[in-house]
Formats: structure tokens, sequence, C-alpha cells
């Protein structure tokens, strides 16, 4: 399902249902445009991700450039690194099944002062670009494949914290035969 569709079926969801959503324009004014078949789009509460690699088509063993832009709705916000185990960090991680490694990057976090915690902590607010790298397994065929794995994060106010979502997403990817 591409993202424009995505956005618009949550649309319908929140008029059905009476939920207050940004509209999809301008949610997608926020992200960098996707290609459609190359994305995975997850939502949890307040928060979407969109996730995608920088090819459709690679080599086994092949380093991959991915990125996922965050939305964060208003008055929410994500924890970042460092932070203690009372809360859950934003994380993205991909399935062993089709990377060897990997490396993602996310910037350095706003430092946030809870008075009715009397805690500050390291959070993402608004939107938040994350890049890094995976490298593709030596030892898989030639094929179609998903590139899967999840996207982890708490979603908080100034007053309460979510659940921690751990939301998984696959994104198609053919393997083709390497270059001797």
């Amino acid at each position: 399902m591409n993202l424009r569709k995505f956005l618009l079926m949550m649309i319908a969801v929140a008029m059905l249902t009476g939920t207050k959503i940004a509209r999809a324009d301008s949610i997608l004014d926020k992200l960098d445009k996707p290609a459609a078949d190359q994305t995975a789009v997850v939502r949890g509460g307040d928060v979407w991700a969109v996730i995608k690699p920088d090819v459709a088509q690679a080599t086994p063993g092949q380093d991959i450039k991915v990125s996922a832009d965050f939305i964060i709705g208003s008055g929410w916000h994500i924890y970042g690194k460092p932070i203690s185990t009372d809360y859950v960090p934003t994380n993205i991680t991909f399935d062993k099944e089709m990377v060897a490694e990997q490396s993602i990057d996310f910037p350095k976090p706003e430092m946030m002062k809870f008075e009715a915690l009397g805690q500050t902590l390291p959070v993402y607010k608004d939107k938040l670009h994350v890049g890094g790298d995976v490298k593709l397994r030596r030892d898989l065929k030639p094929g179609d494949y998903q590139l899967s794995g999840k996207v982890e994060f708490q979603e908080c106010s100034d007053t309460i914290c979510k659940i921690p979502q751990s939301l998984p997403f696959a994104i198609p990817i053919t393997v083709a035969s390497s270059a001797h």
C-alpha cells in the first residue's frame, strides 16, 4: 500500500471515530517523498515512521543506505539515548535473515527537563530523520525478499507515557546475482 493511500485510509478511520488527525497532505509534506513500493510506513499512537532503503535491488553482501523519517504529533515526544531502563529509547532493528550488520545513526536528542519527575531526559519532538547502513548477508540467493525489522519507541507527553511500541515493517527488495 503506498503512503498516500495509507494516510487517506487513516483519515477515514479518524473521521469515523472522531479522532483528530493532521491532513494527509500536511503529513506528506513533512516527509521526503518516498517511492511507494520501496518503503514501509508504521504508526503507533501519534508517531509515524517511514523506513526506506536507497535501492530496490542489491547483491549479496552489499551495503545499502537506509533512512527513516519520524513525525511525532504535537505535544508528544519519543526518547533518545542514553536513557535509563525506565524508558524505551527509539530504535530501528533489521532482521538477521537478510542483514549481516547494521549501523543506524540517530541525531543527538534534545535534553528536556521534567519538573514532576525531577529528571532531564533525551527526547525527540516534531520531526526526526535517521540514516545508516545495512549489509546484506553474503549467503543470500537471487530472488525477491522482504527487508524486515521493527521500530521501537515510547511516546510520552509532559504528563503521561503510553505503552512502548514495537512495530514490525517489511520492504520488498530484490537480490540479484553477485557480479564476479
